[in-house]
């Protein structure tokens, strides 16, 4: 039997855009992840989910999961957003030395055991506009990012790297805690920081939207 979206869950409305959560059957469980997918057509209900964002989630899901953009050592995607023109935009965490990369601010895995990531597909899935590591040497890890309508993506997620990539700081360092947010801006063509900060306190501090 083929693939098919075993879960479709409305979430709320973000300004002009839904989110959906869908899950794919048929993936191994490790493997296994909800992804949060604009519904551009509007603010439905369960019912009114077209079949062509279920689709569109399914392809996206399969490239995920199949291996055309994440890799085999722990890979997951956990934002995905779609630009005005179709293309699609996403992050999450890698582990890979070898993770795809185009036109990146940082070409390189930064150690420890995972880096964030940035990357952008065109619309039909097939070829990446660019692709970036973002982390430094210990643990960092993408979990939301927004796009502006000039094409820049707003990242955060957390880290434990005392040497997290910044660019015109909030905050310059880690604050002493487990984990600290991150609040990072890239440019439009993925090579470039605009402005990268840490966010946080003395404990455990986490970026999810």
């Amino acid at each position: 039997a083929g693939d098919h979206v075993s879960r479709i869950d409305k979430r709320e409305p973000l300004g002009k855009v839904s989110l959906v959560a869908v899950e794919i059957d048929n993936i191994p469980s490790r493997k296994r992840k909800s992804v949060q997918v604009p519904d551009s057509l509007g603010r439905r209900s369960h019912n009114q989910l077209s079949g062509s964002l279920e689709c569109q989630a399914r392809n996206i899901i399969q490239r995920l999961t199949r291996g055309q953009l994440l890799d085999k050592l722990a890979d997951y995607g956990f934002a995905l957003a779609v630009g005005s023109s179709g293309t699609v935009y996403l992050s999450g965490q890698t582990r890979s030395p070898d993770f795809p990369t185009e036109n990146p601010y940082q070409a390189g895995f930064g150690g420890g055991n995972f880096d964030a990531f940035a990357s952008k597909l065109t619309s039909d899935g097939s070829a990446l506009l660019y692709s970036t590591y973002l982390g430094g040497s210990i643990d960092d890890i993408g979990r939301a990012l927004i796009i502006d309508s000039f094409g820049a993506v707003y990242l955060t997620g957390y880290t434990k790297s005392s040497d997290f990539p910044t660019k015109n700081p909030y905050q310059a360092g880690l604050s002493g805690g487990f984990d600290d947010v991150f609040v990072s801006k890239l440019a439009s063509n993925g090579s470039a920081l605009l402005y990268s900060t840490y966010f946080g306190g003395n404990s455990v501090d986490r970026g999810y939207a």
